[in-house]
């Protein structure tokens, strides 16, 4: 795959340590993908132009390469889950996803960034203690500058403006939201249950400080969700993880 165009972002502190996941955003012809962090190595969200028709299609789960790689070690690997989008609106500006990094779940600082080659890197200062920040990707086709004030005027600081297309503009912007970092929210849950992070038990069969990202149910009528996490705690036997 040729990128035409790719961006990264990720949340700094005040001493430009990188504590988040360094998420990348890329343009290849007329189809947009994301990969978090690390784990874009192997998991990706992507949309892609429907034939014969102006609507999209959106895809989400691991990258052909990696689930292939899987299968041929005999593994089982989860098939990606398809939704379709419906054309855009004269007049709509369509969030595409909304990526939250919380300052409570952000890692502990452990090296300044280097420069890449052939990308705009976007550093966002961490929000304030029980805040988050806020990534959201749109798509639209009004003219640019209604929707880059648009979007400025909702209090956001636009990152990325970008056509995707002849007629489709990408807008990634951020701002800091009030987030309740005491808990985990199992995003997918609509109704917005939650798990304290007080129930997980640390002791020997705990593997604990582990990176992962956590999405809503994709839909046809709502931005897709994603939740950068630091510090999540898994229950496995670890003395069968360690033996070879």
């Amino acid at each position: 795959m040729k990128y035409r165009k790719k961006y990264r972002f990720y949340v700094i502190d005040e001493n430009n340590y990188v504590r988040s996941a360094i998420w990348r955003i890329v343009f290849s012809n007329n189809s947009l993908y994301v990969f978090p962090g690390k784990m874009g190595r192997y998991f990706k969200l992507s949309m892609h132009p429907k034939e014969e028709s102006s609507a999209r299609d959106y895809q989400m789960g691991l990258k052909n390469n990696y689930s292939m790689e899987l299968s041929q070690n005999g593994y089982e690997t989860p098939k990606p889950v398809r939704w379709s989008c419906p054309p855009l609106n004269n007049n709509e500006i369509k969030c595409i996803a909304s990526i939250i990094i919380p300052t409570e779940f952000l890692r502990p600082p452990k090296s300044i960034l280097s420069t890449y080659n052939g990308s705009e890197n976007f550093k966002i200062l961490m929000a304030k203690p029980g805040n988050a920040i806020d990534v959201d990707i749109f798509c639209s086709e009004i003219n640019p500058i209604l929707v880059e004030k648009e979007i400025t005027d909702k209090g956001m600081e636009l990152m990325v403006k970008d056509f995707l297309s002849q007629k489709e503009c990408i807008f990634v912007a951020y701002k800091q939201i009030n987030f309740d970092a005491q808990k985990v929210y199992k995003i997918k849950d609509q109704k917005g249950k939650h798990y304290p992070l007080s129930d997980v038990m640390e002791n020997e069969t705990t593997i604990s400080n582990l990176c992962g990202v956590l999405h809503s149910e994709p839909s046809t009528k709502r931005a897709i969700q994603f939740c950068d996490v630091y510090g999540l705690s898994l229950k496995k036997d670890v003395k069968k993880l360690t033996e070879k």
